[in-house]
């Protein structure tokens, strides 16, 4: 890990200080601000969360859908029909198809309007975000600013309004975005998914044991969960 540098350290040491398997349930999370799945994904991840009786802690981790992005955002619909050989009309169809299924969850998807970019500040500033403590209600806000509100999330100017809301500090936020700081945290969330073979998002790992592919519905996070806290139960009887 030390190549990496000291951002990553401080990352991983707020992701992991004090953890305590036998008292929680730790859940990662593998995830871009710009995947719609994703977001129906922790809604669900929320909703099981909430049926659990034990204590939950949740990590995110950076994943880059699309990391060759360039600067100049591009209309979505327009960037998923380029994608699939498909036309405009196509793609804002299968778009309207996951703002059908998001809305059964309760948020309200404006797909179309949104605009196609690179995340990687996002990232950046998500695992800045880790270190403060509010990592996730960072990323509930990127999502439903982009998602809901077709707001950009790409640029400094993009993102620091909802770092601000999130309560990080301006200044602090500024400069991170004007470096190349946690630059390697998300390339080493990006290796360490490649490692344990993520293929898309949203991808959840419970305890350290049991992976959930994909927006899967609530009672199979619960299963997951369920497993994953057997699995542990037996790790520490067998070490005994």
């Amino acid at each position: 890990m030390s190549h990496f540098g000291i951002h990553v350290t401080r990352y991983v040491q707020a992701l992991t200080l004090h953890f305590n398997y036998a008292r929680h349930m730790r859940v990662d999370v593998w995830s871009d601000v710009v995947c719609p799945w994703c977001y129906i994904g922790f809604v669900r991840l929320d909703q099981a969360l909430k049926q659990w009786t034990g204590e939950v802690e949740v990590y995110h981790h950076a994943f880059q859908l699309d990391q060759t992005a360039g600067d100049t955002p591009v209309l979505a619909a327009e960037h998923l029909a380029e994608k699939y050989g498909v036309a405009v009309e196509d793609a804002l169809g299968m778009m309207e198809q996951v703002t059908e299924v998001a809305a059964k969850e309760g948020l309200n998807y404006q797909l179309g309007q949104t605009m196609h970019g690179n995340t990687r500040n996002a990232h950046r500033l998500l695992s800045f975000a880790a270190t403060k403590g509010v990592q996730h209600e960072l990323l509930i806000r990127l999502f439903n600013a982009y998602f809901e509100h077709a707001h950009n999330v790409f640029t400094a100017d993009d993102l620091l309004p909802f770092a601000v809301a999130a309560g990080l500090d301006a200044d602090e936020v500024t400069a991170v975005l004007a470096s190349d700081e946690y630059d390697d945290v998300v390339t080493y969330d990006r290796e360490l998914s490649e490692q344990i073979g993520v293929r898309g998002v949203p991808f959840f790992v419970f305890n350290q044991r049991v992976a959930v592919a994909g927006a899967e519905s609530v009672e199979l996070m619960l299963q997951a969960m369920q497993r994953a806290k057997e699995l542990e139960s037996a790790d520490v009887s067998g070490a005994q």
